[in-house]
């Protein structure tokens, strides 16, 4: 990660070089096309040569042609056809409760987070965390509570070293083999409005010690009361997920959750102390509860004032992992209902179109005017070190291929991923992490009418600073939303297409 100009990060999208500028999948294809085509044209088959000779074109037109936002035709097809099947069953659907199929007719929250279980263990300080264990994906993951200060008052030089401490961290994050994610979720809500009467009457109650002036309490209700209409709420979030499963090239057995939770928490207090030098300001390992009240609060955003005002008792809210879904939500095909909720996910498809530097994002993690809850997760998947060199290796290679392919009109975009992947291939010598990153950002309204304003001032938040390409989840918004949550979900098992495959179309 460089701070030359105050720039940061190397971007690019992986992509298998074809010939003569056509995909390796369309590359792939029409070979495969032309074989037959002279197989059967030399056994005097001219007919079914021909026919052969049409569908390889068309094939070939049908994969280079067409695409919508990154997606290829073959790529939109599929996922319309997988939705329509799945709306068919009625798998689009999910009721809970005594009037569910669920056999313990709970609140569990649905699709990809349905067979989550939720734990809590202590670190060696004694300090109770919450543990996701996922049984399919044989993984756990841990959160932490984030209350960055931002950029503001800070000089350039300070804001490189935030930089620089975020880099550090996601580099000691790949050297640990069992890490396989690191999810960054900034979540912007409508303050239900009991925090800041309570914290104002806590300090009262500790700090009076004769009469106040009528006047001045007064004078401090009314100050209160006129800053309390309307504050958003931000929360950060960071999760680390962790792997059981076996790694035989490192040695590694398999674990059960509590064998896995008690290697985690030996590491504990280091994740801390790399996250806050940062920027992440005062960090905090949140408990079951605080993630369990904001799952439910997610899924049912109606219920946000009932929460906190429990919260704010001795007792909480009294729920629990089972109880953190919607009691009916559907998947249609353009937007998610769940609940009293209408959200829609965005993704990002494609690198910023301009420079990136440490505040592109500023405008897009604020809240809007529009949206009851805006929650921007980024996802990070960190390489081994062997894959990241046959990663920035496979780059190297790919660009030299389709520049070798134009002779001497190579164009100004090739020369710059080629300059872009030996850059990579130069930083991963010194010992820089490979990752794999997506941006989601989920927005939810009250009133499907809104729905569209929501995702205009995301798109307009996504252009300032930088020009960050974003589509939405078609067909897949129930699985986007829950990855979204950045609860240690991995996006590519639940990937309708291998990522192999999406870089040779």
């Amino acid at each position: 990660m460089s701070t030359e100009g105050y720039t940061y990060g190397n971007i690019s999208i992986p992509k298998k070089a074809g010939y003569l500028g056509v995909g390796m999948a369309a590359s792939a294809v029409a070979l495969v096309a032309a074989a037959i085509t002279l197989i059967l044209m030399f056994s005097g088959g001219v007919l079914y040569s021909m026919i052969s000779l049409l569908l390889g074109i068309t094939s070939v037109i049908v994969l280079q042609t067409g695409k919508s936002r990154g997606r290829s035709r073959p790529e939109t097809w599929v996922g319309r056809y997988l939705f329509r099947k799945a709306k068919r069953k009625g798998a689009t659907t999910y009721i809970a409760g005594p009037a569910s199929t669920l056999p313990d007719s709970s609140y569990r929250a649905p699709g990809i987070l349905a067979s989550t279980q939720m734990r809590q263990y202590h670190d060696h300080y004694g300090r109770r965390f919450a543990f996701l264990w996922d049984p399919k994906a044989h993984t756990g993951t841990i959160f932490f509570g984030a209350e960055g200060g931002g950029t503001g008052l800070r000089d350039q030089d300070d804001i490189d070293g935030l930089v620089d401490g975020w880099a550090a961290y996601l580099r000691n994050i790949a050297t640990t083999l069992d890490i396989v994610q690191v999810i960054v979720t900034t979540q912007s809500t409508r303050d239900p409005g009991m925090r800041l009467p309570a914290a104002v009457d806590t300090a009262r109650h500790r700090s009076r010690v004769g009469q106040v002036p009528e006047n001045a309490t007064s004078t401090v209700d009314l100050i209160v009361d006129s800053l309390n209409k309307g504050v958003p709420r931000i929360e950060q979030r960071v999760m680390v997920t962790f792997s059981a499963a076996e790694i035989k090239d490192e040695g590694l057995k398999s674990r059960t959750p509590d064998e896995l939770a008690a290697d985690v928490s030996v590491i504990i207090p280091s994740l801390i102390e790399y996250l806050a030098g940062s920027g992440a300001g005062a960090v905090a390992l949140l408990e079951p509860e605080d993630i369990i009240d904001q799952t439910y609060c997610a899924y049912n955003p109606s219920t946000a004032l009932a929460v906190e005002t429990a919260r704010m008792t001795q007792t909480g809210t009294g729920l629990t992992w089972h109880d953190v879904g919607p009691s009916y939500a559907t998947a249609h095909h353009d937007y998610y209902r769940h609940g009293s909720g209408f959200s829609r996910t965005l993704q990002a498809w494609k690198p910023p179109a301009g420079i990136f530097r440490e505040n592109s994002l500023h405008a897009l993690l604020q809240p809007d005017s529009v949206s009851e809850q805006k929650r921007v997760t980024l996802i990070y998947r960190p390489m081994s070190p062997e894959a990241s060199a046959a990663r920035v290796g496979a780059a190297v290679n790919n660009a030299q291929f389709e520049i070798n392919q134009q002779g001497n009109a190579v164009t100004q975009a090739q020369l710059l991923k080629l300059q872009k992947a030996r850059a990579a291939e130069a930083e991963q010598a010194k010992g820089a992490a490979v990752y794999r990153f997506s941006i989601l950002i989920t927005i939810t309204v009250d009133d499907h009418e809104k729905l569209a304003r929501a995702e205009a001032a995301a798109r307009r938040a996504c252009n300032t600073g930088v020009q960050l390409q974003i589509r939405d989840s078609f067909g897949n918004e129930d699985a986007a939303f829950a990855l979204a949550l950045g609860l240690g979900s991995i996006p590519s098992r639940h990937a309708t297409i291998k990522p192999s495959v999406l870089e040779a179309l």
